[in-house]
This record gives C-alpha cells, sequence and structure tokens, in this order.
C-alpha cells in the first residue's frame, strides 16, 4: 500500500483546475493488476472517478467517496 500511496503523490491533480484523469488511470490499472475489474466514471472531460465493485457473501452495499485531487502545495519554503 505505501507503494501504491507514494506513486499517486506524484502525478498532478492540483484543483484549480482539478483534472483526476491521470490518477484514475494509475488507479485503473492497478486495480487490474491485482484482479479487481474497474471502469471509469467522466462526466466531465478529464474529471474522472474510478469504480470498483467487489462481490461479497452478503448482500448489501458499501461506497467510499475520497477526492482524488489536492489542493496547492503553497509556499514550499516555509
Amino acid at each position: 500500500m505505501a507503494i501504491l500511496c507514494s506513486e499517486l503523490v506524484k502525478i498532478s491533480s492540483v484543483n484549480p483546475p482539478g483534472m483526476t484523469r491521470a490518477v484514475v488511470d494509475y488507479i485503473h490499472a492497478y486495480f487490474d493488476a491485482v484482479g479487481l475489474p474497474s471502469t471509469i466514471w467522466e462526466r466531465e472531460a478529464g474529471k474522472s472517478n474510478p469504480c470498483v465493485r467487489l462481490r461479497g457473501a452478503r448482500a448489501g452495499t458499501i461506497l467510499w467517496l475520497g477526492h482524488l485531487d489536492v489542493v496547492p502545495a503553497g509556499n514550499r519554503g516555509l
């Protein structure tokens, strides 16, 4: 998981403009590599979200929603 996170923070998704497609493409490839089929939803060009459905033994749904965009870094000299 640490490798996944360290790779994700290297991908620019600063908001504005909040373009997340590069992050989503990375996540999509990661899920595929570990055997979890995923889809990409995109209502606006470049502003994407990944979707993965895990089938379980019990009925029910859990939805996790997080931000893929980040705020500008600010003054890095501090």
